[in-house]
């Protein structure tokens, strides 16, 4: 990874009185976390193997299909159960945890699924941003990948989609993967993210899941690196968090799993949103955040904290942009069965309709920040 640079606005990051009051907070709580204690991965979630050199053949376990894989000798893919149907199929990376497969097509529930060169569910970007283009960079979970719907159907797709007829041309980039918590899309910045020149690098945030997924060492039974402890080793930056549990062990591997405990959850999202703002703003990029979640149960009162918290979190960034999709969904009268097509196993993920939406939602919101009036580079 290169070298960053400091930010062009003025002082460094860890000049910042504000900064450095929750670096603190944080080693204070995370000094007094146990991260012991040892678990079985839970192997019924997530079946593996290593697989021969490709192109090949490989039986799936469990099914008729032979299933081709790109990759080279000694590659471990990993498949969740209902992948048949889900398309969910993943590679195994020692410092993420898992990624999407590059150069891979499939399907998801019957729709297409094509990962490009990069390991993208998107089509194919150069690194270099070609001169006259500005691009949004999109960072997510199973949402912004877009579980159960076709490639053209996602709202990076639909955003891109709508933003043609701008002065300036715009690309959408999307670097979502399932099941990612906010810790390995940090790392998913810091090391290559960033190599895109994104003028935007938008979160995408789902408050029902993203909290607690950035507070252990293993999620859905694969193993992924955590935030470490000695934070206050870093002078203040969030810009270089530490990180354990690297390399991350492989699936199926016995491993004593990290835990931060619960007490810790806001200074630990402090830490990953400050990193990414902190990362995107010294590129000279414009940090946003599109928190949701709610919508599964508007009334629920942990998702409410939980969105509320996000807010708040996001509110002490300076130049950060924040838009929370349930309130726009609930101003536009929009409700659960209105996202989600029960027609299938969703796990009230959006459908196509829902993923129109989020993309309108959002077109409207980055013209509202004058966002989309800047001139090309």
């Amino acid at each position: 990874m290169s070298e960053l640079e400091e930010p062009k606005s003025g002082r460094p990051v860890s000049d910042d009185r504000e900064t450095r009051a929750r670096l603190r907070r944080f080693r204070i709580v995370i000094t007094l976390a146990s991260l012991g204690g040892s678990l079985l991965l839970a192997m019924a979630l997530i079946r593996f193997g290593v697989v021969p050199p490709g192109p090949f053949g490989w039986l799936v376990p469990g099914g008729a299909d032979v299933v081709e894989y790109p990759v080279e000798k000694g590659a471990l893919i990993l498949e969740e159960p209902g992948a048949e149907k889900s398309g969910h199929r993943y590679l195994y990376d020692e410092q993420l945890g898992w990624r999407n497969i590059p150069n891979w097509k499939s399907t998801t529930f019957g729709r297409p699924l094509t990962i490009n060169s990069k390991g993208l569910r998107d089509r194919e970007y150069a690194y270099e941003k070609p001169l006259g283009v500005k691009r949004i960079l999109v960072l997510g979970d199973s949402y912004a990948w877009g579980y159960g719907v076709a490639d053209a159907d996602v709202f990076t797709e639909k955003l891109e989609a709508a933003l043609e007829g701008e002065a300036v041309k715009w690309e959408v980039i999307n670097t979502g993967v399932s099941g990612w918590s906010t810790d390995q899309q940090y790392l998913f910045l810091r090391d290559e993210g960033l190599k895109y020149s994104p003028d935007v690098v938008l979160l995408a945030f789902c408050v029902a899941n993203d909290f607690k997924g950035s507070l252990a060492s293993s999620i859905y039974g694969l193993n992924k690196p955590l935030i470490g402890r000695n934070f206050g080793e870093f002078a203040g930056d969030p810009t270089a968090l530490p990180f354990v549990n690297q390399p991350t062990p492989k699936p199926g591997v016995t491993v004593g799993e990290l835990q931060i405990p619960e007490v810790a959850r806001r200074s630990v999202m402090e830490a990953l949103f400050g990193g990414i703002s902190g990362l995107t703003t010294r590129s000279g990029a414009v940090f946003s955040v599109a928190s949701f979640g709610r919508f599964v149960n508007p009334a629920h009162p942990m998702l409410k904290e939980l969105s509320a918290e996000a807010r708040s979190i996001v509110a002490e960034l300076p130049g950060a942009l924040y838009i929370d999709l349930d309130s726009e969904f609930s101003d536009r009268g929009v409700a659960l069965p209105d996202l989600v097509d029960k027609s299938i196993a969703h796990e009230d993920h959006w459908d196509a309709q829902g993923h129109r939406l989020v993309a309108e939602i959002l077109e409207g919101f980055l013209r509202e920040k004058g966002v989309l009036g800047a001139s090309a580079n």
